[in-house]
C-alpha cells in the first residue's frame, strides 16, 4: 500500500472503532491523510511499511497495547510525535516513557484538533533521550 503525500499523514491507532471513524472523519476534515489501525500490533505494522508525520494511539488495546507501540516506533523513528489517548490517570511521568504527549478521554473535538496542529507543527518536539511530559488540554 502506498499512500501519494499531499498532506500530513497520521496513524491512528484504536480498538475502539467509533474513536476510529471520529478521528479518521476529524482528521480528513483537517485535510490529514488517515490510516486506521484496530491495535498496537496492526498500527505497527502498518508503520514499518508506510512514513507518519504523527501516531495517536490507544493506551489499552489488544496485541500491543499503546505504551509498547510508541517504544518501538520511538525506536524506528525517534523524531516521529506520539500522542497517546486515555481514559486512564497517568500520575509519574516516568510511566509515558515514548509517548510524547497525552490526551484525555473523553476528550473534545476542538482538543484534538488543537494537539494535532500543535504537534505537526513542531510544538511539542522534545529530544528523544528525555523522558515523556504530560500534556493535557483544557477545553
Amino acid at each position: 500500500m502506498t499512500l501519494e503525500r499531499n498532506s500530513e499523514c497520521i496513524l491512528v491507532a484504536d480498538d475502539d472503532e467509533g474513536i476510529r471513524n471520529m478521528l479518521f472523519f476529524l482528521l480528513t476534515k483537517m485535510g490529514h491523510q488517515v490510516v486506521l489501525a484496530e491495535n498496537g500490533e496492526q498500527a505497527f505494522e502498518l508503520f514499518t511499511r508506510e512514513s507518519f508525520s504523527l501516531v495517536l494511539t490507544d493506551l489499552s488495546m489488544p496485541e500491543m497495547n499503546g505504551f509498547e507501540l510508541a517504544a518501538k516506533v520511538k525506536s524506528m523513528s525517534p523524531h516521529t510525535p506520539i500522542i497517546m489517548l486515555t481514559g486512564s490517570r497517568i500520575e509519574d511521568d516516568k510511566e509515558l516513557g515514548c509517548v510524547d504527549h497525552l490526551l484525555y478521554k473523553p476528550f473534545q473535538l476542538g482538543d484534538v484538533h488543537r494537539t494535532v496542529e500543535i504537534a505537526l507543527s513542531g510544538g511539542f518536539f522534545r529530544p528523544p533521550a528525555e523522558g515523556g511530559t504530560e500534556f493535557q488540554i483544557q477545553g
